[in-house]
C-alpha cells in the first residue's frame, strides 16, 4: 500500500444553484458570499416567469451595485411563446474582486 499525494486545495471554486425565480431570495441569503466573489452568473428575469414573486432584472441590478458587482455580459436570451424576450442569462463580475478594467463601468448606474 502506497500513500496518495495530497494535491493542494483549490483557490477558484464554483457553485451552481437552481432557484426558479428566487434569484433575488438566494441572493439576499449569500449576502456574506458576495463581497468576496468574483464573478456571478444568473438567470434575470424582463417578466415573472414565476409569479409575482419573480424578481425583475433591475431588481437584482440594484441589489448586487452596493457589492461592486455589475453586468459584464449578457448571454442567452429565452423567449415567452409571445414571442417576447423574458429573460436573459447575466454574466456579473465584482470590481473589488476581479482584474477588469474599472474604467469600463459607471458606479453611478
Amino acid at each position: 500500500m502506497t500513500d496518495t499525494p495530497k494535491r493542494p486545495a483549490s483557490k477558484a471554486s464554483t457553485s451552481s444553484r437552481c432557484v426558479q425565480g428566487g434569484e433575488l431570495g438566494a441572493l439576499k441569503g449569500a449576502r456574506r458570499l458576495l463581497e468576496g466573489v468574483r464573478f456571478v452568473f444568473l438567470e434575470t428575469w424582463l417578466v415573472a416567469g414565476y409569479g409575482d414573486g419573480t424578481p425583475h432584472m433591475l431588481e437584482v441590478f440594484d441589489f448586487l451595485r452596493p457589492y461592486g458587482i455589475v453586468p459584464f455580459d449578457f448571454l442567452g436570451k429565452r423567449y415567452n411563446k409571445s414571442g417576447t424576450l423574458s429573460h436573459i442569462d447575466v454574466a456579473y463580475h465584482n470590481l473589488n474582486r476581479s482584474n477588469l478594467p474599472k474604467w469600463m463601468y459607471r458606479r453611478d448606474l
